[in-house]
């Protein structure tokens, strides 16, 4: 019996290594037939894989078998069964467009045919539940159910619709503790040794058992975030293996339940105690476990008000804006690789911290709370002594002024503080072809590192080197010089796109709170002019970090002015008494403004419409009639000769006729860029104005309001 698994296992690792090697591109299916018949053999319900799957599924029945050893005669060989199926079907995607492009004959099965079809006809016994067994030995098999985490990434990855059947055929085996103990188990963080310089691991049989746990727990909760984001209404795995059963009270949880979810709170609640998370073993994982519960607590899950009750029942959101993740120091001795991968992640945990704030902050003011909103507010506005050191530690010419936790962030996401606009040397191509580089690049944007998509610089190099065999040169030195020159260049390329990403979603999440602010201003526990103050400041800082960051985040800033700026006029309204100082505090916003809009740049409708309705704001409340003003109220007998005077000595006339001609021409340009659809409405409004002027009657229902709330 031993020997047969032995015959199992070699014959497993001849696959394996073909598999390995394979390239399934247009180029492997003319050149290299027999590596994609073996690829294909294994991506469809022939023999072979049935074979394959059959190794599998003894090796669980004699895990099930409580007259088993404590190591199993199937256990070697299963371990490179399953890491042939993951080696396969991590290729299927691929496979499909290649077969598609070059028009084969090839036919492959989907995967979830695959992996949710019984094995064999004696038993119901399928892929999917295999997985969930390997799942639950995860101390004690860290290599299988590192091979099962990535099977049922790949089957998870097929498609949004594919959640609700895996759910309903989970549930059909009427095994939901069996589930959540197997998720719990791989969650678990007691056995994992799991560090940044870990994350893009490649070959298993080379890894430790305990870095082998901690990358099934990165990619569970990397499945677990994205089920939430595809299916946040519907049923998906997540929530399934979490065990969200909430009452009619909106409990979460019927009574004390132990689940993966009580895991992910547990290693967070160590994350937020310790003085230094970055050295915790799996400081790997703290990135993707606050990725995903920003997505439990996000508006559009089903489950959101229940967990976010559950969270306030041990006052989760304060303790976590005073985490020392979000302000300690980096330090001083990490090299420059080690150190930007560090702000990366720093940026990316800081957005999903802000982003479950803001959460946090609109469901309670909503729902009429005022004293948790209070302390939110003040944890994220007031000074602190640990924001301040984190400013003077990380740029040098920060502004010692700025030193409450959200307005620093914000400051710590700007690309223009951490370079993330930097241009990249272009390698020098004498032998390769230069304009080939992107279609290589699109063919290697296959991996992400923390959500941010990332270009595969293994699979580039096994691209270039197959360019070089092909040659058949006998000289190659300069020719793999070259390669390495573009390898480097893809080195680079992901470090510039890993900066800018983590900024992105850094400012995106500030922006967010700036809105969550504009939208409930004024609050009954900040008074009116501490409140225009702030938003005011929001708003300079928000201008600031629109004129020099990327169209994304301008994008995103934009709509965050708009909002900011219509709070702002308002608060001016009942804060101010007289017109004059209305005038003089506004005018301070409208001239950033009218620079950021004169700024050459290629932005979209979208945002230039946000910043002229900005601009609009401004005006409309200045020189709005309905205003209740002190001037008003004079009954100097000169008021009739003092208008004259007042108007040339208009704050808002000599800041906009400084630049008029400039705001003319960018307006011009603006207006001639428009999409189709807009040039359509502004020549029928202008039909309209002209009737309006010589006739007294409008051609069409539409006022000039219209042409500001387009954008909208």
């Amino acid at each position: 019996m031993l020997a047969q698994w032995e015959l199992a296992e070699v014959a497993c690792e001849g696959l394996l290594s073909i598999v390995d090697s394979s390239f399934v591109d247009v180029y492997a299916l003319a050149h290299y037939p027999f590596n994609v018949a073996v690829v294909a053999q294994l991506l469809n319900d022939t023999p072979l894989f049935r074979a394959v799957c059959r190794i599998i599924s003894e090796d669980c029945d004699a895990y099930q078998n409580p007259l088993s050893h404590d190591r199993r005669a199937s256990e070697a060989a299963s371990l490179v069964a399953l890491q042939l199926l993951s080696s396969a079907m991590c290729r299927h995607s691929v496979l499909r467009l290649s077969v598609r492009s070059a028009e084969s004959d090839i036919l492959l099965a989907t995967l979830p045919m695959l992996l949710m079809t019984p094995i064999h006809a004696s038993t119901q016994m399928s892929m999917l539940d295999a997985i969930f067994q390997y799942l639950e030995q995860a101390d004690q098999l860290p290599r299988h159910s590192l091979c099962a985490a990535r099977i049922l990434r790949d089957l998870c990855a097929s498609g949004a619709s594919q959640q609700r059947h895996i759910v309903e055929l989970l549930r059909s085996r009427h095994s939901l503790q069996t589930h959540i103990r197997a998720v719990r188990t791989a969650l678990s963080i007691q056995t994992i040794d799991y560090q940044l310089a870990d994350v893009l691991l490649r070959d298993e049989n080379s890894i430790t058992l305990s870095q082998a746990r901690g990358e099934t727990a990165r990619i569970l909760l990397e499945i677990f975030a994205d089920a939430v984001e595809l299916s946040p209404q519907s049923a998906n795995i997540c929530t399934y293996t979490f065990a969200f059963t909430p009452n009619q009270n909106g409990k979460l949880y019927e009574d004390e339940a132990s689940t993966g979810f009580q895991q992910l709170l547990s290693a967070l609640e160590s994350v937020m105690e310790s003085k230094s998370p970055l050295e915790l073993p799996y400081s790997a994982l703290v990135e993707p476990m606050f990725r995903l519960l920003q997505r439990l607590v996000s508006p559009r899950c089903s489950f959101s008000s229940a967990i976010l009750r559950f969270l306030r029942m041990s006052d989760f959101v304060p303790r976590l804006l005073q985490c020392a993740f979000l302000c300690d120091t980096v330090a001083d001795e990490e090299d420059d690789h080690s150190l930007q991968t560090i702000l990366c992640m720093r940026r990316l945990v800081a957005s999903s911290v802000l982003h479950i704030a803001a959460t946090e902050i609109t469901t309670l003011l909503t729902a009429g709370y005022l004293d948790k909103p209070k302390e939110l507010y003040s944890l994220l506005l007031e000074a602190s002594s640990k924001i301040q050191r984190m400013d003077s530690s990380m740029a040098e010419d920060r502004d010692s002024s700025v030193d409450c936790l959200l307005f620093s962030l914000m400051k710590f996401g700007c690309p223009e503080n951490r370079s993330t606009g930097r241009q990249l040397a272009y390698p020098t191509f004498i032998h390769f072809d230069a304009h080939r580089l992107p279609e290589l690049l699109d063919l290697c944007n296959s991996v992400t590192v923390f959500g941010i998509s990332q270009f595969d610089v293994e699979y580039m190099h096994r691209l270039l080197r197959r360019e070089i065999d092909a040659t058949g040169a006998e000289e190659t030195d300069s020719i793999e010089n070259e390669m390495r020159m573009i390898l480097a260049y893809c080195t680079e390329l992901n470090a510039d796109l890993l900066v800018t990403g983590s900024a992105e979603q850094l400012i995106s999440a500030c922006a967010e709170l700036f809105n969550v602010f504009a939208l409930f201003a004024p609050v009954p526990f900040i008074a009116n002019q501490t409140q225009f103050v702030m938003l005011r400041d929001a708003c300079f800082l928000a201008i600031e970090v629109a004129s020099s960051s990327t169209d994304a985040c301008v994008a995103a800033v934009s709509s965050c002015v708009c909002r900011l700026t219509e709070a702002i006029c308002a608060l001016a309204v009942t804060t101010f008494d007289e017109k004059s100082t209305i005038r003089q505090e506004l005018s301070t916003i409208l001239l950033p403004l009218l620079e950021l809009i004169m700024q050459p740049s290629q932005r979209t409708s979208k945002t230039k419409f946000n910043l002229y309705t900005a601009c609009h704001s401004c005006l409309k409340t200045c020189y709005d009639g309905n205003v209740a003003v002190r001037e008003l109220q004079k009954t100097d007998e000169d008021w009739l000769l003092s208008a004259g005077s007042s108007a040339a000595g208009d704050t808002l006339c000599t800041t906009i006729s400084a630049v008029a001609h400039l705001i003319g021409k960018t307006l011009a340009n603006d207006i001639s860029n428009l999409p189709p659809q807009y040039k359509l409405f502004l020549a029928i409004l202008r039909v309209n104005e002209w009737d309006s002027q010589f006739t007294s009657q409008s051609r069409f229902p539409f006022t000039s309001a219209s042409v500001i709330s387009l954008g909208n």
